[in-house]
């Protein structure tokens, strides 16, 4: 196996630049960056916390497309992700998996843990998709036909947030997501999107509004939890 992995999420490259991108909770197409250099290129740090981000539109960039994984750990098959740190994350929702490669529980049908890039055990290919590039429109809301983003959040015992997960909805579909950082989506590998909507009174998730999503994407960047204003 061979390390410096590109981590899940989408990508794009801005004057031949190429940066981490997604859309935030405002529906914004934004690029990020942890160089303070890019504020002289019309980046902001809008928390004040290093992450460094500009909203452009699809027009703006050379490229845009999203990275995924697929592979094996000791033969089998199973969920692989990249996360920020580069690290491979192997989960499974069969038990039965989960026991043989011994990966312990990390939520309600899923098995997960996280191991090397170059664990020799390990087999993964990166998996692109290429979207289209063009137009002067940024927010999601301007494609015709695009339902707006739900978010869900996870609370602890004194109604303060700790977790939050959206359904972010694309041309092509939709794809669950969970917030890793201050714009930094990852893939929801445990389809507790899924099952908030199909069975709410059995998650651990509640569907918020998209005002409580900037609030809780505030509290992430200063590292600081209360319970929502509204």
């Amino acid at each position: 196996m061979t390390s410096g992995l590109r981590r899940d999420g989408l990508y794009g490259r801005l004057d031949g630049v190429l940066y981490a991108a997604n859309r935030d909770t405002r529906g914004d197409l934004v690029v990020t960056s942890d160089d303070p250099a890019t504020l002289e290129h019309g980046f902001e740090d809008r928390y004040d916390v290093g992450t460094y981000t500009r909203a452009v539109s699809p027009g703006e960039l050379d490229e845009l497309f999203s990275v995924s994984h697929e592979g094996t750990y000791r033969g089998a098959e199973v969920s692989v992700a990249v996360n920020a740190r580069g690290r491979v994350l192997v989960g499974t929702s069969r038990a039965d998996l989960a026991d043989t490669l011994d990966l312990p529980r990390v939520d309600k049908g899923w098995w997960e843990r996280e191991i090397d890039p170059d664990d020799p055990d390990l087999v993964i290919r990166e998996v692109v998709e290429r979207h289209p590039v063009g137009g002067t429109e940024n927010s999601a809301q301007a494609d015709a036909g695009i339902d707006p983003d739900r978010y869900f959040a996870q609370f602890g015992p004194d109604r303060t947030p700790n977790g939050m997960l959206r359904r972010h909805f694309t041309p092509a579909g939709f794809e669950d997501q969970v917030l890793r950082d201050v714009d930094v989506w990852a893939p929801d590998r445990h389809a507790s999107v899924q099952a908030a909507i199909i069975n709410a009174l059995e998650s651990p998730l509640e569907e918020i509004t998209t005002d409580q999503a900037r609030e809780f994407e505030q509290m992430v960047a200063r590292r600081s939890y209360r319970p929502f204003s509204s």
